[in-house]
């Protein structure tokens, strides 16, 4: 007996080629019932949803956007955060942006912003934030990866500090200073440092060209921008532009803060 999927066969009945969330979309399209974007995408993440979790399994990001670029049309503030909308081509992104960004950017017809971007998919909602620049996005990405924290968590540790000083309180094991961040207890604060680190310092770093002086500080900086998302061409072109500026060669915070302005430019 042929198992029924919610409506009578009709001339649109090869819809059941598609699995069950999407046959109601696609019928509805097919008979010209208006759907809302956020409708399709939810029914349509449903079914691949699945697939993603293998990927962030074997490691691979799951960002549906890199980044998005236009005209910053309208910011505002909520209980739930602080947001801008980017237009881009006639469509206008609603993205969650930190307390920096938000007070750093005014809407403007003239001036083209460009956000770095993160989707986070929920049952309920699908939500876009936004970073002018891509460490802060990244390091964003990897405090999502440190069980008991969510993207209201990870928000407020960016909004208390910069991507570099957060590094850096990983790197010194400075959990107190982690604790300033709303919401961060003691015993939190040091499952981040614990699990950042462990994320952070253990790249294998590939074979070096020879054009850069060899320490544990470089070699700890290097490390850090590899897990960050940069490939070892440009990490190497910055070092490179940046070591003579630096005053102590010993200290990796101080390498990698240099290191990552030059690579934002």
């Amino acid at each position: 007996m042929e198992e029924k999927v919610g409506f009578e066969p009709t001339e649109h009945s090869h819809v059941r080629r598609f699995s069950r969330p999407l046959q109601s979309t696609a019928l509805a399209l097919l008979q010209g019932v208006p759907l809302d974007c956020f409708s399709i995408l939810h029914k349509t993440f449903s079914v691949v949803k699945p697939f993603f979790s293998l990927y962030n399994f074997f490691g691979v990001r799951k960002n549906m956007f890199d980044y998005v670029k236009g005209l910053l049309t309208d910011k505002r503030k909520t209980s739930k955060g602080a947001f801008i909308t980017i237009e881009a081509v006639g469509v206008g992104y609603l993205l969650e942006v930190t307390e920096q960004d938000f007070v750093s950017y005014n809407p403007s017809e003239e001036t083209t912003q460009k956000f770095y971007t993160s989707l986070l998919h929920r049952e309920d909602a699908m939500n876009l934030y936004g970073f002018s620049n891509k460490e802060t996005r990244d390091i964003f990405q990897i405090l999502l990866s440190v069980s008991g924290v969510g993207a209201k968590m990870a928000i407020a540790l960016l909004n208390e500090f910069d991507a570099c000083d957060l590094i850096s309180f990983v790197i010194d094991g400075n959990f107190k200073e982690l604790t300033r961040a709303k919401g961060v207890g003691p015993k939190l604060a040091q499952k981040i440092i614990l699990e950042l680190k462990d994320k952070l310092m253990k790249t294998e770093l590939p074979k070096s060209s020879g054009t850069l002086p060899q320490n544990q500080a470089i070699a700890d900086a290097q490390s850090i921008m590899l897990s960050l998302g940069y490939d070892n061409k440009e990490i190497e072109e910055a070092l490179a532009k940046v070591i003579s500026t630096v005053e102590d060669t010993s200290n990796p915070e101080e390498i990698l803060r240099k290191a990552l302005t030059c690579l934002s430019m």
